[in-house]
């Protein structure tokens, strides 16, 4: 999934169809470097990296989220609501307020649910890389045989093996190839 969502944003990038700063703070988020002046977060359910990652946002890319947090504090009730939901999922849930509108891509309402609900990224990449290539093929990893991979391939192709954490494929590949010598 991961190699799918360099690619289709890699894409898109090119053809000016994202932001290259929104991507940038969807992949590292906001990093508050000095401490002094920054207000807390107005609720004890938004925690201290979730409220950095609010305001750096707004003042990284103010043109979109200007207000972010100002909305944040003064509807906070909404917002926890939002944060909190189970079903629907926060990443399907409709932002509150004026912020659905003004979050009018998926990659926008990715990065406020990143600042959020770090823990449901994975969810929206997958609807952002599924809705963007139309087809769910590219978030779908499905199993390939050792044998299925040689067919397909020729000698002047490498494989790539794009491998999850604990997978290695060393034994099977060995083995294989002593198989067909």
């Amino acid at each position: 999934m991961l190699l799918s969502l360099q690619m289709y944003a890699k894409l898109q990038l090119s053809e000016g169809k994202i932001n290259p700063a929104e991507y940038d703070f969807f992949l590292r988020g906001g990093t508050v470097l000095d401490r002094k002046g920054v207000i807390k977060p107005p609720q004890d359910w938004l925690t201290d990296q979730a409220w950095d990652n609010v305001t750096e946002l707004e003042r990284l890319l103010p043109e979109t989220f200007a207000g972010l947090p100002a909305a944040v504090s003064l509807n906070f009730k909404e917002w926890q609501h939002w944060f909190s939901s189970d079903k629907p999922m926060p990443e399907d849930a409709q932002l509150p307020g004026e912020w659905e509108t003004k979050c009018e891509d998926l990659l926008k309402k990715m990065i406020v649910l990143r600042c959020f609900r770090p823990d449901r990224v994975t969810y929206s990449i997958r609807n952002f890389v599924k809705t963007g290539m139309g087809n769910a093929e590219f978030i779908t990893s499905n199993p390939t045989s050792i044998a299925d991979i040689f067919e397909d391939s020729v000698a002047n192709v490498p494989i790539i093996f794009v491998l999850t954490a604990g997978v290695d494929p060393t034994e099977i590949l060995m083995r294989f190839a002593a198989e067909k010598n």
